[in-house]
């Protein structure tokens, strides 16, 4: 008897038709909106730490950038119809 692990691994490369892509620049844009909170909590857990809070601080600054980055790919593909066009 075939496992769902062994199933899924025989369709990688053989996805539906759906660009797959867009659903991935979503849901890492989640996913670092995600980190981008936890983030202000480790900053108020180093309270008394100026080394640790700048390094969180610089980690955030980095996350912002790179949320920016995704939210602006995102926002082009909508307004050129590509985002899941396929729909």
């Amino acid at each position: 008897m075939e496992t769902v692990g062994e199933a899924q691994a025989e369709r990688v490369g053989q996805s539906p038709p759906t660009k797959l892509h867009d659903y991935d620049l979503v849901h890492e844009l989640s996913n670092r909106l995600d980190a981008l909170c936890r983030y202000a909590q480790c900053i108020a857990n180093a309270e008394g730490d100026a080394d640790v809070q700048r390094t969180w601080r610089d980690l955030e600054r980095q996350e912002l950038d790179n949320i920016r980055e995704l939210k602006q790919l995102v926002a082009a593909r909508i307004e050129k119809g590509e985002f899941l066009d396929d729909l």
